[in-house]
């Protein structure tokens, strides 16, 4: 049955459960009366795409949240580094810090700076488009990836995304944000995280000094 070798191998090799399952219909196909010989095996490999899918998954999210982790930013970020390089519309960033973490674990307790968190990162989500890239870099430090932003976008969204965590609060304690914002440039791709990082500073200087300037006149 020359079929038999291609149809199994094409499971073998499946790391995702969609694809599995496509792989194992065609196997069935191939193999006829012959599939229920195979059938063990051919289930084994379908579990084994999925636990690969969910390793995957682990692997590039953060436990707390459910958000991507920096690693997981930082390949997305590369790829669309990439697509800049290409002649593409280059990424934009937005990186938000929560304010008063520390005061919020002092004196609610860490269980509730995990509410904060979780807060923040649903209330991200809800800010963005379907095809940005929301993650947790680590501690309170949250990042927005928005492929093929401009720069008026990534203010809007930064606004967007402020506006939103600070709609919120943990146990009666409202969250505040810092945020900062930054396009990439074809001349200066690896400036992209620096400019971000300090306008996130510039405007938590601002905030401390009771002032409300938005990001967009962060430009």
């Amino acid at each position: 049955m020359p079929l038999v070798p291609e149809a199994l191998t094409a499971l073998a090799c499946a790391e995702d459960p969609t694809v599995a399952r496509e792989a194992l219909k065609a196997a069935r196909r191939a193999l006829g009366e012959e599939a229920a010989r195979y059938e063990p095996l051919m289930e084994l490999l379908c579990r084994r795409a999925t636990e690969l899918a969910r390793l995957r998954r682990l692997a590039g999210s953060d436990e707390l949240t459910g958000l991507a982790n920096r690693r997981a930013f930082k390949l997305a970020l590369d790829r669309e580094r990439a697509r800049l390089e290409r002649g593409g519309i280059g990424p934009a960033v937005v990186l938000i810090d929560l304010d008063d973490m520390k005061s919020i674990n002092d004196d609610l307790g860490h269980a509730a700076g995990d509410e904060a968190l979780q807060h923040v990162a649903e209330a991200l989500q809800e800010a963005v488009r379907g095809s940005d890239l929301v993650a947790r870099l680590g501690g309170d430090e949250l990042a927005l990836l928005l492929p093929e932003t401009c720069a008026q976008g990534a203010r809007a969204v930064a606004e967007r995304a402020r506006r939103f965590v600070e709609a919120r609060s943990v146990r009666g304690r409202p969250l505040r944000t810092s945020v900062g914002w930054a396009v990439a440039s074809p001349d200066e791709p690896d400036a992209l995280l620096q400019t971000a990082d300090a306008r996130l500073y510039a405007d938590k200087r601002r905030r401390r000094r009771g002032q409300s300037r938005s990001p967009s006149a962060a430009a």
